[in-house]
């Protein structure tokens, strides 16, 4: 291999590389004044709500009595402060049941429904719960429904 075949191999590998200097060269001085930095921005994590407490509890049966009121409750805790919870109550392939009853007590918040009139059809069906905080982080909680036999 000649001098002058070496030479050109060189220059050849490294047109590439002198091309992309140009490039950004003549975008720096195409650019008008300086670039601008925008503020920092903080950023601050969004925890999901977290249920705390319920009736009944998790992992238990909503036992439902056709002829009288019923109830189940749940306590939630938020760590974020300026979040605002929203409450949704509902019986699976039923009935929309609203946000219920809300409470609250210092940094923890709850919800109750009272059911008045328990329908036989929701015998197996569920009753759940779902909290959404400002950032739609959600917790959920649901209880399968035995309806009991009245006497």
């Amino acid at each position: 291999m000649t001098i002058w075949h070496t030479i050109c191999r060189v220059t050849s590998e490294h047109r590439e590389q002198s091309l992309l200097i140009r490039w950004i060269l003549l975008l720096f001085l195409f650019m008008n004044g300086c670039y601008y930095w925008r503020p920092l921005e903080v950023y601050t994590p969004n925890y999901p709500p977290e249920i705390l407490y319920s009736d009944p509890s998790n992992g238990t049966t909503m036992q439902l009595q056709i002829s009288q009121n019923n109830s189940a409750f749940v306590v939630v805790q938020d760590l974020d402060d300026s979040d605002t919870l929203q409450f949704q109550w509902f019986i699976s392939g039923a009935i929309l049941l609203g946000p219920g009853e809300s409470f609250s007590q210092g940094e923890f918040v709850g919800s109750k429904i009272t059911i008045v009139n328990a329908e036989e059809s929701w015998h197996g069906r569920t009753l759940t719960c779902v909290v959404i905080d400002g950032s739609n982080e959600t917790a959920t909680i649901s209880w399968p429904i035995e309806i009991l036999e009245e006497n």
